[in-house]
């Protein structure tokens, strides 16, 4: 859903785009809240998920809109301040409300600040130009999608399958790189692709994009270790504690 953000929000423009996607968000995290089984937690889950896909990359396009060139650094601090305290606080406030009250209150705890955001977008956020006659590539949204599908799959049961001794990753890497060869071979040959390729002419795009692994941590070192204390015997409180100075160090290392 997030490369699909883009074309929805020139489609439709960046104002309906970010309000849905909030309020969205919203009621998704309303539904997880209220889930009575795993499965249904894990489908309201995934529906955040889609929701919530555009909120990053349309709301960076907003910022970089509304401020002067010159101010565009400061306005992406202060939005980064957000980022980085995320991962600090989250940990600590959510093992306090599920030990205090319910882990259910981990998804109802920001739902005024989520109904204010709505209030806020709909108040602030300018309508911008569309283009209705913008094509949609379908078929290179759907192996775009297999591909990124397929090679997470790969990369997130890899290490516990022992890799290519499995035949299921053996599959998954197959599909992944199957569906990956087809979608830049249909991007570089349609006249309107999902993802224009020529975007990677540019140096500083493509050395931003390699840097990302090394400076990523949960990439370094999976993002799967947050579930960790939990999954060790610790409470939620506990957990949090453990897990809170994951977010310090990553404050630290961006300032």
């Amino acid at each position: 859903m997030l490369p699909l953000a883009g074309f929805l929000a020139l489609r439709f423009g960046f104002r309906p785009v970010i309000i849905a996607s909030t309020a969205a968000f919203t009621a998704a995290s309303v539904l997880c809240g209220l889930a009575g089984s795993l499965e249904a937690l894990v489908l309201f889950r995934a529906l955040q998920g889609i929701a919530g896909a555009a909120l990053v990359p349309i709301s960076q396009v907003l910022l970089l809109s509304a401020f002067p060139i010159e101010q565009a650094g400061w306005a992406m601090a202060l939005w980064g301040m957000g980022v980085m305290g995320g991962p600090v606080i989250g940990p600590l406030v959510g093992g306090f409300l599920t030990e205090a009250l319910s882990w259910r209150w981990v998804f109802f705890v920001n739902q005024p600040v989520r109904v204010l955001a709505v209030s806020l977008l709909m108040a602030a956020v300018p309508r911008t130009v569309q283009s209705p006659t913008r094509r949609f590539d379908h078929l290179g949204f759907v192996l775009l999608a297999a591909a990124i599908g397929f090679g997470q799959l790969f990369l997130d049961r890899g290490n516990s399958l022992g890799w290519f001794d499995s035949p299921e990753i053996l599959a998954e890497a197959f599909l992944a790189a199957v569906c990956l060869y087809m979608f830049i071979v249909h991007s570089l040959t349609t006249e309107h692709p999902f993802l224009d390729l020529h975007l990677f002419r540019d140096r500083n795009f493509v050395v931003g994009l390699l840097l990302v692994p090394g400076r990523h941590p949960d990439l370094r070192r999976g993002h799967t270790d947050a579930a960790v204390p939990a999954a060790r015997g610790h409470t939620p409180m506990q957990a949090g504690l453990l897990i809170a100075p994951r977010g310090v160090g990553t404050m630290l290392r961006r300032c």
